[in-house]
């Protein structure tokens, strides 16, 4: 498919009083992220709007902010685990 132009442009609200322990209830991470994704194209709208679908069925970045998952940390300390 032809693509004359494609953007994205990412956004999210951070709160950075959460990252350096101000306020009990202010978490460290982000409160949202939101996308545009801007395409210009010869090709038919329906045609890019499945490229479109297509490619956030298989981003990896839609697939972890999008959902849960297991998050399992290692901590060593000169050279030992902790």
């Amino acid at each position: 498919m032809p693509l004359d132009t494609l953007e994205v442009e990412i956004e999210a609200d951070l709160d950075a009083r959460g990252e350096l322990g101000m306020g009990d209830k202010i978490p460290p991470g982000y409160g949202e992220v939101r996308y545009t994704i801007s395409i210009r194209s010869p090709a038919p709208r329906e045609l890019v709007a499945e490229l479109i679908a297509t490619a956030e069925r298989h981003s990896p970045y839609l697939d972890i902010f999008g959902r849960a998952v297991a998050l399992r940390g290692i901590h060593n300390v000169n050279g030992e685990g902790a």
